[in-house]
């Protein structure tokens, strides 16, 4: 049932997007659907996070944006993307748990990461003056491309959505030389931050009270 959910939340929001946004590349769709996907899986995870729950619904989410995609495309399996926001919801989910270890407040934690991880994804748009300031340094324009989550799904599709109609009017990233990160990379930084923060937020739970981590849920 969670899982339905899950697939009917994501296509209403692709769908809230508008239709036009969608063949702007070949591979924009597969993108869409896998950023849509990833916030939904997010705003929807059980709290407070569990390892097992956040394993399942990081599955869950990487499923509904592999089958909406697929779905609503005829090209390629788009599955890399479908693997980046899934893990997107593994890696924020991780943060989550972490943070509740420090303040045990889920829900605030859960609303601070979402408001963290909404201003990384905007970064092309809030730091474009500072890309166009420093574009003859290309460490400066490919760290503003890279820090937005949206890239790392970019990266997984094969998309260039900076060069998009909607970001090239409203940015000048689209005139500048840029490189997006490696999605194996990104991948790699997602799992391992994400495992990261499991490990020092059980840690932390022990230390504050033994069995703890049992008795919540969060084993």
């Amino acid at each position: 049932m969670q899982g339905f959910g899950l697939l009917l939340l994501t296509q209403l929001l692709a769908l809230s997007i508008g239709g036009e946004a969608l063949p702007l590349f070949p591979s924009s769709g597969s993108m869409v659907y896998a950023a849509c996907a990833a916030l939904t899986g997010y705003l929807l995870l059980p709290l407070p996070v569990a390892v097992g729950n956040l394993l399942r619904w990081s599955a869950l989410t990487a499923l509904a944006a592999w089958l909406l995609s697929s779905w609503h495309s005829a090209a390629a399996i788009p599955l890399p993307p479908a693997l980046a926001a899934g893990l997107l919801v593994w890696l924020m989910g991780s943060l989550v748990l972490l943070g509740t270890a420090l303040w045990p407040h889920p829900a605030a934690i859960h609303r601070g990461i979402l408001i963290l991880f909404s201003l990384a994804a905007a970064a092309p748009l809030w730091l474009s003056p500072v890309a166009e300031r420093f574009a003859d340094i290309p460490a400066v324009v490919n760290g503003i491309v890279a820090v937005s989550p949206l890239s790392y799904l970019a990266a997984a599709a094969g998309d260039d959505y900076l060069r998009g109609v909607w970001f090239y009017l409203h940015t000048p990233l689209g005139s500048l030389h840029y490189i997006y990160p490696s999605a194996l990379l990104y991948s790699g930084v997602c799992l391992l931050l994400g495992l990261i923060c499991l490990w020092s937020g059980r840690r932390l739970l022990r230390c504050q009270a033994p069995g703890l981590v049992r008795e919540s849920g969060l084993s």
